[in-house]
């Protein structure tokens, strides 16, 4: 049978009274730790609610400047059509400009080609014209030369004085 011995020596020398005072003592070291462990995570929550407060301030202004922006985005997008309707006219005109001076210059140029080809043709009719002219005038004065024996012979006669008349040098 078992025998339990509650006297003083007996509890100071049995494991029971050991295991009591170290359970006190790991019951007291417990305690602390956990005060001190209960304690910084209520210092973390503490900070963790109030940096969740503070960004939901920040979220909240973020929000009302986002919200303010948004109610001026219909004028500023008409503002930016408006913008690029001007540009867009304004290269319109400037094509059309450009389009014009080109086109002016353009028929310019033919002009003066035409212009040339027509003094370049002018130019060769009368070249033809006086090749005519002078076969022509060539042929008739062979033929009076060859009809009029009096007019020959005047022909040489004034040859020979204008030769008579040149100087050698």
């Amino acid at each position: 049978m078992i025998t339990v011995d509650l006297s003083l020596k007996g509890l100071a020398n049995g494991n029971f009274f050991n295991f009591l005072v170290i359970a006190i003592a790991i019951g007291f070291i417990f305690k602390h730790k956990l005060l001190s462990m209960m304690e910084a995570a209520k210092v973390s929550v503490v900070n963790l609610i109030e940096k969740s407060d503070l960004d939901k301030l920040e979220s909240e202004n973020i929000l009302s400047e986002a919200k303010k922006e948004v109610e001026n985005l219909p004028q500023e997008l008409e503002k930016i059509k408006e913008d690029s309707q001007r540009t867009v006219e304004s290269y319109r005109k400037a094509a059309e400009d450009d389009i014009h001076q080109t086109s002016l210059r353009l028929e310019s140029n033919a002009q003066k080609i035409i212009d040339n080809e027509v003094q370049k043709v002018a130019s060769q009719l009368q070249k033809n014209l006086a090749l005519s002219a002078i076969d022509a005038a060539h042929k008739k004065t062979v033929e009076n030369l060859a009809n009029n024996d009096s007019l020959h012979r005047q022909l040489i006669a004034e040859s020979i004085n204008m030769l008579e008349g040149l100087e050698i040098k």
